[in-house]
């Protein structure tokens, strides 16, 4: 499902409806209001996600995707998460790798990371 652009005002409620109404989702690339580590629970309720491209302005934590990726289970094999909008620097090299060799290891996955080229106005 790609809502790229028609998310763009989207929130963590819409995100726990939708993963709520399509529970047999298997790729999701969306675009939000602003994704925090909340966010990441309610993609949690998409047990066969296999590919996860987040688009929105956001500011994860390593410990918040770390939590996440070990909630994750045996239907999540190959598991692709791209953060590709954080709004800040917070996650470092180091913590991407991390998350990069706990994907690679847990689920045979891949992570991708980027930060915003914009400023936020507001």
């Amino acid at each position: 499902l790609e809502l790229k652009d028609i998310s763009d005002g989207f929130t963590t409620d819409h995100v726990a409806y939708i993963a709520h109404m399509l529970p047999h989702l298997e790729r999701l690339w969306i675009s939000g209001e602003f994704f925090d580590d909340t966010t990441l629970t309610a993609f949690l309720d998409l047990p066969s996600l296999q590919s996860l491209s987040i688009h929105a302005f956001s500011n994860f934590t390593a410990d918040g995707i770390l939590s996440f990726i070990s909630q994750l289970g045996p239907k999540n094999r190959g598991f692709n998460l791209a953060i590709l909008n954080a709004v800040d620097s917070t996650l470092t090299e180091e913590a991407q790798n991390v998350i990069r060799d706990t994907l690679k290891v847990s689920l045979d996955g891949t992570f991708d990371y980027g930060l915003a080229q914009g400023k936020l106005t507001g």
